[in-house]
């Protein structure tokens, strides 16, 4: 192969596997919210639809919720996955103080600006990575098989006397886009 080939080889090459990044955005709605969180009790929730019609790489996946409770620190998340396989992973847990959790819009964003803080007795805010970590939304990343992707959020109250409500939630994933048959065996002679 002489140096032109060579050039227009890696040229192409790096121009389809840049077309590889496209990306999709799919989200899924949470099922049956409103709904009640007992008290010293726990609401599974679950949120499905057609996954991806051939295997991609999930490459974010962001948790969204909306909860009322008359003591945050009460309150802990679990979310996991059919597709990758992610067993129940802790989202959040005894955040906050004695304060309300006040039905803020919450959204678990490893690469958000405003990370979900704690700190304020009557509220849990932010639209960021978790208090538990800068990377709890990463454990979602990863090779998806074509099919449908599922997911199933836990919400529990750990404690006595208090009681709050799951007033909505949603899962948004990113995707790359699979190249076309065609282009993955493509090449020059």
């Amino acid at each position: 192969m002489n140096k032109h080939m060579l050039a227009l080889s890696l040229f192409c090459g790096t121009l389809f596997a840049s077309a590889s990044a496209l990306a999709i955005t799919q989200t899924f709605n949470g099922a049956g919210t409103p709904v009640a969180i007992p008290d010293a009790g726990n609401v599974n929730t679950t949120a499905s639809a057609a996954g991806p019609g051939s295997p991609t790489n999930i490459t974010d996946v962001n948790l969204n919720v909306t909860i009322t409770h008359t003591w945050a620190e009460d309150v802990d998340i679990t979310l996991a996955s059919s597709n990758p396989v992610v067993a129940a992973t802790p989202i959040i847990q005894d955040c906050g103080t004695n304060g309300d959790w006040t039905g803020t819009n919450v959204t678990f964003d490893d690469q958000g600006a405003t990370p979900v803080t704690c700190a304020t007795a009557t509220n849990i805010a932010g639209n960021g990575p978790s208090p538990l970590g800068a990377t709890v939304m990463a454990a979602f990343n990863g090779s998806a098989t074509a099919g449908a992707l599922s997911w199933t959020l836990n919400v529990a109250d750990d404690d006595a006397i208090c009681t709050g409500t799951l007033n909505s939630w949603s899962v948004t994933v990113t995707a790359d886009e699979p190249l076309p048959a065609e282009l993955t065996k493509f090449s020059i002679d």
